[in-house]
């Protein structure tokens, strides 16, 4: 015997299937809205670098970008080059020579006295973009490394300190973070 099914069930029987992709859709949207709402995010996660929040960029300094529609690994420098100075640009030389076929991609620019001052046998300045101007804006970065997007937007900062060994394992992280940041950028 068959058992004959309602029009009221018949109905919600035929709209089933319907139902459950409409709420496949919109239940992650629905829950993407609520976390927006609410302020949840995920958390960004560096390799050793730190993020610089709120948004800088040469636009905001009022500074020219020398190196536009590239990615930059810049060094601020306002004094005299000591040790953690040339680790740093001896740190970012490795980081820029060990990205291999993305070289191209990202620019050396150095910030401040001019390189003939501190001169170092490891460091290749045929490498560096060299800016001598003194500019105020520069102070809160000195002696930090920074990426730059193409764009001019300042992305992340790294402090090198003068144990080689601490200077290294940095610029092994800066190297991931710039990796990381190469491969999702499709700009510069």
């Amino acid at each position: 015997m068959k058992q004959k099914i309602e029009p009221n069930n018949k109905q919600l029987v035929r709209k089933k299937p319907l139902l459950s992709i409409f709420f496949v859709f919109l239940l992650p949207l629905i829950l993407a809205k609520i976390m927006l709402n609410q302020g949840i995010s995920g958390k960004i996660i560096t390799k050793g670098g730190e993020l610089i929040r709120p948004i800088t960029g040469y636009q905001q300094l009022n500074l020219t970008n020398p190196k536009p529609e590239s990615w930059q690994l810049v060094y601020v420098t306002l004094d005299s080059c000591e040790l953690p100075c040339k680790n740093s640009l001896y740190n970012i030389q490795q980081v820029w020579q060990a990205l291999g076929a993305e070289m191209p991609r990202v620019k050396l620019i150095v910030k401040g006295k001019s390189h003939a001052a501190f001169s170092s046998k490891d460091i290749q300045w045929k490498l560096f973009h060299v800016e001598e101007k003194e500019n105020i804006s520069w102070v809160d970065f000195a002696g930090e490394v920074l990426i730059v997007d193409p764009q001019g937007n300042f992305v992340m900062r790294y402090l090198f300190d003068d144990n080689k060994q601490q200077s290294l394992a940095e610029a092994g992280n800066m190297l991931k973070d710039i990796k990381r940041l190469l491969k999702l950028s499709r700009i510069g």
